[in-house]
């Protein structure tokens, strides 16, 4: 199985891809424990496959990994490079809906930032059905939770208010919301003196957490 190049156009630097414009396509190489891996695009079951094993039938598939420079491991999760195929939550903010889950599946560049093309892992997300929600990149409203790959292996959630598909997305709306919760007590004890911390206030950080 070959990789074909794609042709890409830039104007000034601009430009827009999605991965959605194919049916696979090869989307990095990544180097992880001193060995390269190859991570595709599947539009099909919307979703990251690492390695060619299950694409052997293919004689040729579309590559796009020569258009990005990924400084970071994909597996890495401690970076702060967003990667195609990543899987995000976007603090929205919203009334509809607080967080957005899904995997970044393009990319838009121009002279007013950096969009990112986010797909909602929950179908019955309430903006756009089924279809990508164009995000700006701004610091610290992206957030990496896994680099997307064999998602379907990963314990999946009831269903919740949060949106969240995967069990490892409720967790992280659970540590976000403890922390909003908690940040005002510990301000009120920290800026008040007279305040005493004791079996008392281990209590009430234990109602906020839990």
């Amino acid at each position: 199985m070959k990789h074909k190049k794609v042709s890409f156009l830039k104007e000034n630097g601009e430009f827009s891809l999605s991965l959605l414009s194919f049916g696979i396509v090869h989307v990095k190489k990544s180097k992880e424990h001193k060995r390269s891996v190859n991570y595709y695009w599947n539009t099909r079951t919307q979703e990251i496959i690492i390695g060619s094993g299950t694409l052997r039938n293919h004689n040729s598939i579309p590559s796009i990994a020569h258009l990005f420079n990924y400084k970071r491991s994909s597996a890495d999760l401690s970076r702060e490079e967003i990667q195609l195929g990543d899987s995000v939550c976007v603090l929205l903010n919203t009334t509809a809906a607080l967080f957005l889950f899904g995997s970044i599946v393009g990319i838009d560049k121009s002279k007013k930032g950096t969009y990112f093309h986010i797909l909602p892992h929950d179908k019955m997300f309430p903006f756009q059905l089924n279809r990508v929600i164009k995000v700006k990149h701004q610091k610290n409203n992206i957030y990496l939770l896994n680099d997307g790959a064999n998602e379907r292996h990963e314990y999946m959630a009831t269903k919740n208010l949060a949106f969240a598909k995967y069990q490892y997305q409720v967790e992280f709306v659970e540590f976000i919301i403890s922390y909003i919760k908690i940040a005002p007590l510990v301000i009120s004890y920290a800026s008040d003196k007279s305040k005493i911390i004791n079996e008392k206030t281990l209590l009430q950080c234990h109602k906020v957490l839990f």
